[in-house]
């Protein structure tokens, strides 16, 4: 135990708190970047890794006032010192009744996904810099936010040049006029793709939802063939990534 170690948090000047940082950085890395999602071609920062941050910090992240507000679900999120229970950071993590991933999701997940946002975003206001000091090439912005405005905004989905149809639209065109298979299969892969990416995002958030060991085992017994049929390699890969390192940071199960 260094001497820095010995010095309560609040108390720590710049230098000992950034020390705090490079450590922890060094402590966490590996889970951060094994839980990171990669959206439009960059990798971004889960919940999973926004908890490991902070707890390497001697911090725990929370959410608290979830609730229904005008377009949709707000929750507010919180980082509390694990020594004193002090308030180090707070985030509002917003739900929008116009996100088209999340509009017939049961209740339940769409509080969920919300509580979520607002845990990654405080964190990501008290430890952005960490994840620099981790891999200067993960994004700093939370990805549940990137998922969802990926989702919403309508030209992350790139139409045919000239054409204002909806995918859906152009879909049924394309097989009335004859387009080319090329053009059909470029329109079902980016299809697969964001249904792989809504399936993997659901893992991730139930996975984050865990609150002990046993109950993380039951839910990946029960949908783990599913996943593993459903999902490339690489996504379920990243799935079970998740699972191991929420395994590790939540309490052994009692005898």
């Amino acid at each position: 135990m260094s001497v820095t170690d010995l010095v309560p948090i609040e108390t720590r000047s710049g230098v000992e708190t950034y020390r705090t940082s490079t450590d922890a950085a060094t402590l966490c890395g590996d889970i951060v970047k094994a839980t990171a999602t990669k959206i439009q071609g960059k990798r971004y920062v889960t919940v999973e890794g926004w908890q490991a941050i902070a707890v390497a910090h001697g911090c725990v992240a929370s959410s608290r006032d979830v609730e229904l507000v005008e377009g949709g679900i707000r929750a507010i999120g919180e980082i509390r010192r694990m020594s004193d229970g002090g308030v180090i950071a707070t985030a509002e993590g917003f739900l929008g009744d116009d996100e088209q991933m999340w509009a017939k999701r049961p209740m339940f997940a769409r509080r969920a996904m919300a509580q979520t946002r607002a845990i990654s975003r405080a964190c990501r206001s008290a430890f952005a810099h960490v994840v620099i000091l981790i891999d200067k090439s993960l994004g700093t912005t939370p990805a549940e936010e990137m998922q969802g405005a990926y989702d919403h905004d309508p030209e992350s989905f790139k139409r045919p040049a000239g054409s204002m149809r909806s995918p859906e639209e152009f879909a049924d065109e394309a097989r009335a006029d004859g387009l080319t298979t090329e053009t059909r299969s470029t329109y079902q892969v980016q299809k697969d793709r964001k249904a792989v990416a809504t399936l993997e995002s659901g893992a991730r958030m139930a996975i984050g939802l865990c609150n002990d060991r046993l109950q993380l085992k039951t839910w990946w017994t029960e949908n783990r063939d599913e996943l593993k049929e459903k999902l490339p390699d690489d996504a379920y890969e990243a799935v079970y990534a998740a699972v191991e390192a929420k395994r590790d940071a939540l309490p052994a199960i009692a005898a």
